[in-house]
């Protein structure tokens, strides 16, 4: 039982779910990705510019997830911290609008995607990540709970008008804190 009644709950959720192309959207941006680390990695390298139409939610999922494909330093732990902070926090990602919508029509899973493709990444290639799929799904948990001021805000700017730093905790300290840590640590790595 485990909370479905029946088969035909399991087809409505299921037909759900492909309503929101969910599994499009993640083929499209893998794809995009290949075609980065590609061109970066031919024979004859080619330089690339990623930039979506704003700048700051598909350009961020393309350049994260090129760099982890293209530098093992970014898939381990202090290396993804550092891919997030920079190609998303720092570069301005609308983290609270797509997080909490309160824009009218800017609520999206951006974030959440890149977390798949890491994930997706992960599966694939196992021994290469430092840490493990528990990491992920933490971070997506701790996306939505508002207990860390690198989630709160759209951008450096704000964050720093509102003093986060000294009114919330990053989400690094937990992540990285010895209590927490091994938790995290992929035993194929």
């Amino acid at each position: 039982k485990d909370g479905v009644s029946d088969v035909s709950e399991i087809v409505k959720r299921l037909d759900r779910a492909d309503g929101t192309r969910w599994k499009h959207h993640i083929n499209t941006m893998m794809h995009s990705v290949r075609s980065i680390v590609q061109a970066m990695t031919a024979e004859v390298p080619k330089s690339v510019v990623c930039h979506c139409s704003d700048g700051w939610d598909r350009t961020s999922q393309m350049t994260s997830l090129s760099m982890l494909c293209l530098d093992p330093y970014y898939r381990t732990m202090k290396g993804y911290a550092v891919v997030v902070e920079r190609e998303w926090f720092s570069a301005g990602h609308k983290m609270r609008d797509r997080t909490w919508g309160h824009k009218k029509g800017e609520h999206s899973p951006i974030f959440l995607q890149f977390l798949d493709g890491t994930h997706q990444l992960i599966r694939q290639f196992p021994m290469a990540f430092e840490f493990n799929e528990w990491w992920l799904l933490i971070l997506s948990d701790m996306l939505h709970c508002s207990l860390f001021g690198n989630f709160l805000e759209n951008c450096d700017k704000q964050r720093l008008e509102k003093d986060q730093a000294a009114t919330t905790e990053s989400i690094w300290s937990f992540f990285f804190d010895t209590r927490h840590r091994d938790q995290f640590r992929s035993g194929m790595y």
